[in-house]
């Protein structure tokens, strides 16, 4: 990654060495093209209609990037990619639009120097000029396509993601605002997954409340605003403890179905339900995605995932006697 976005699971530099922090061989390695073109034929066998680029590390560094785009677009798969926007150059930019990239994410967690310094230390003022001017020319190039297409939307569909901490949740009406003025489709708050090693950074009982004082209003103006305000905060917001802890609200009361639409592959070439990397199966025990997404295997995770909390720690039930 060439960021270090201090809530990160895989490069924060205040992650002591929790167990999903990326090892060092894996730092600056990538996925081969090769892999991928195999997963991607996969997908195409098993109807799959949507690619996801996330997690991991930061995609558009990855030194095939662009023929990536092409070789997803060309088999007539949907892409969705998440970035960070510091290399969406004018350049790439177009190479997106040209070949209908779906839906891009960007994680940018605050719309002050002073806030995005603050959730990623490595970042210089002169750096977060030139990120604002990345959104900037992307909004451009949308903006103009509409005007030469007569279409009142255009690809890619953009999300403005802030992860909400302790350093930044006074900005919450500004995320929105800045998304408006440029050209965001749609704003996705979420609030930072608390880890032993970042639980300062969670909100604390009055941080939490003025939170929800600002969503109040923006979901009373939501109508008037050019931006969708996104959902997934509200119950985040609405199950938070004293501790900082949003997600057992998910485990104990919806459970998990993610295993019936999404797998996740990185770096280990090993499956996981999503990018939290919970593995559940292992590239050299069960070969490509077909094989595994077919595999009686992973049918039995998805069904610990959606009956018993945690479903990926619930391997030993399916060990064979």
């Amino acid at each position: 990654c060439n960021l270090d976005c201090v809530y990160c699971r895989r490069h924060s530099a205040i992650n002591p060495g929790d167990p999903e922090k990326a090892e060092p061989a894996y730092k600056d390695s990538f996925l081969s093209l090769d892999r991928i073109r195999e997963t991607l034929d996969d997908a195409l066998e098993l109807m799959v209609e949507e690619v996801l680029l996330v997690g991991g590390g930061e995609p558009t560094i990855h030194p095939m990037f662009e023929q990536l785009v092409i070789e997803v677009k060309k088999r007539g798969l949907g892409l969705n990619f998440s970035t960070n926007g510091l290399v969406l150059k004018p350049k790439l930019v177009d190479l997106i639009i040209d070949n209908g990239v779906d839906n891009i994410t960007i994680s940018v967690s605050g719309v002050s120097f002073d806030s995005y310094k603050a959730t990623h230390p490595m970042m210089s003022r002169k750096g977060y000029e030139k990120l604002y001017d990345n959104f900037k020319y992307l909004n451009y190039r949308r903006r103009k396509l509409i005007q030469e297409t007569g279409k009142e939307f255009v690809k890619p569909f953009t999300i403005f993601l802030h992860v909400i901490t302790s350093d930044n949740y006074q900005e919450v009406l500004d995320m929105a605002f800045t998304g408006i003025e440029y050209g965001f489709d749609t704003v996705w708050y979420k609030l930072v997954h608390p880890s032993p090693w970042s639980r300062h950074l969670c909100l604390s009982p009055e941080q939490a409340k003025q939170v929800r004082e600002q969503f109040k209003v923006l979901r009373d103006y939501q109508d008037k605003l050019t931006i969708k305000i996104d959902d997934y905060m509200d119950e985040e917001i609405n199950n938070l403890d004293s501790s900082g802890d949003w997600s057992g609200y998910f485990h104990s009361q919806r459970r998990c179905l993610v295993g019936w639409n999404f797998s996740y592959m990185d770096l280990s070439e090993d499956y996981s339900f999503c990018c939290g990397d919970k593995i559940v199966g292992e590239a050299k025990d069960v070969g490509s995605f077909e094989d595994f997404w077919r595999s009686e295997q992973y049918a039995n995770y998805r069904s610990s995932a959606r009956d018993i909390n945690f479903g990926a720690k619930n391997k030993q039930l399916f060990k064979k006697t």
